[in-house]
């Protein structure tokens, strides 16, 4: 799916509506076809920028005397991986080489590369690049995602045929973990989601402090297949991750319900959405995930000023980023209801210097009443305060202007 903000736009590569349940905690690394394990493990000195290429073990290390030491991971993913969906493990069997004290806590980072040789001071060092989340260590046993900070580690889409480099570095003031590959250690798993990992709609989420527009259209035929529009509101918030809430004031599902979601505070490349849900086809509330990707909006010099209405009947929602245009409008004023939606979305022609439409679905009638970016004389580019209803210069009724932001 796309999400597409003032600044950036995130698209859905793969959803399942319910999480599988938990395998058994496994007490070492295990084996199969769907097993990843490290190509290399390396050891760093953080304190020289040393690094000890392709050792046997590997170490998370700190006291505060001598040099902190940090792994450095290779993974090399498998082709055949593409479409499936990759977990990263850890895990320190019961043997006299595995080792835990202090606060048994490490954090993984994604590497800008991988290590390729032993090095006995800077330049190359460790780069480090993203926080992938926090775990902690048990020995015997599988170590677990600490909450409250980044998952990406948990759960992602497989980089399919790519070189994947990490990092593993103790989080106390004291921490000793150390393990001889083997037995112990880390893996990646990979499976195809419990539902088709293919996403099977063109999603876009026009989204403008804190407003949105969620429209998902059938790849297949054109279709209206969810269309809602409310407010987000934060509800708690750290350095890693910020849980959200969105509301439905409308739905083309009749759903009212607000869904309650954890994104990455910092959103960037590919990211997973843990969710908990109304689902009006099951009618009762269920937890998935959604696989997004953010991308940049087309064409914000020519239109640089992001926006989104409301209807001051509550029925509609129109709004624009850069060159795409969503509109979404209920035919009833009844609560639930799902008659009568319509939804269309208008993507900037360049060549042609005018608005095309991708989409248009729903119910005739009203589809007849729902506004077109593309019949606007102007091109779509409007002076507006946000905050204050707005009628006429853009388009026939009364709008309120919810969303008003500046992307160059």
């Amino acid at each position: 799916m796309q999400f597409l903000t003032a600044a950036t736009a995130l698209a859905i590569i793969g959803f399942t509506s319910a999480l599988p349940s938990p395998a058994p905690e496994p007490q070492y690394v295990p084996t199969g076809s769907d097993i990843i394990k490290p190509t290399t493990r390396s050891q760093y000195e953080v304190w020289t920028g040393a690094v000890h290429y392709n050792t046997p073990n590997g170490k998370i290390f700190k006291d505060g005397h001598s040099s902190d030491i940090t792994t450095l991971l290779t993974f090399d993913i498998p082709a055949a991986t593409y479409g499936k969906t990759c977990e990263f493990h850890f895990v320190l069997a019961s043997e006299a080489t595995s080792k835990l004290s202090g606060s048994a806590q490490f954090d993984v980072f994604t590497s800008l590369a991988p290590a390729t040789h032993s090095t006995t001071t800077w330049p190359s060092g460790n780069l480090r690049d993203q926080h992938a989340g926090r775990m902690q260590a048990y020995l015997p046993g599988e170590a677990k995602w600490v909450e409250g900070f980044p998952t990406y580690g948990k759960s992602f889409p497989c980089p399919s045929g790519q070189t994947l480099a990490g990092e593993l570095v103790g989080t106390g003031d004291v921490d000793d973990i150390e393990w001889l590959a083997g037995n112990s250690g880390t893996y990646i798993n990979f499976r195809w989601l419990p539902e088709t990992a293919e996403e099977q709609t063109d999603t876009l989420v026009l989204m403008i402090s804190g407003w949105f527009i969620d429209l998902r259209f059938s790849k297949a035929d054109g279709s209206l297949n969810w269309g809602f529009a409310g407010q987000e509101t934060v509800i708690e918030a750290n350095e890693y991750c910020t849980k959200y809430r969105w509301t439905h004031n409308i739905d083309s599902e009749g759903i009212t319900e607000s869904d309650v979601g954890t994104l990455p505070t910092k959103i960037s490349g590919d990211f997973v959405e843990n969710c908990e849900a109304p689902r009006s086809k099951r009618n009762k509330s269920t937890s998935f995930e959604e696989f997004w990707r953010s991308v940049s909006p087309t064409f914000s010099n020519d239109f640089p000023r992001p926006w989104i209405l409301e209807s001051e009947d509550g029925l509609t929602f129109l709004g624009q980023v850069g060159g795409t245009f969503q509109s979404l409008k209920a035919g009833s004023s009844i609560l639930g209801s799902k008659d009568g939606f319509s939804a269309r979305r208008e993507q900037w022609d360049e060549t042609k210097e005018s608005w095309a439409t991708k989409y248009e679905a729903g119910e005739a009638g009203t589809l007849a009443k729902l506004p077109a970016i593309g019949s606007v004389s102007n091109g779509g580019i409007f002076e507006w305060e946000a905050g204050k209803s707005h009628k006429g210069k853009a388009f026939d009724g009364r709008y309120i202007v919810h969303a008003l932001a500046n992307t160059v």
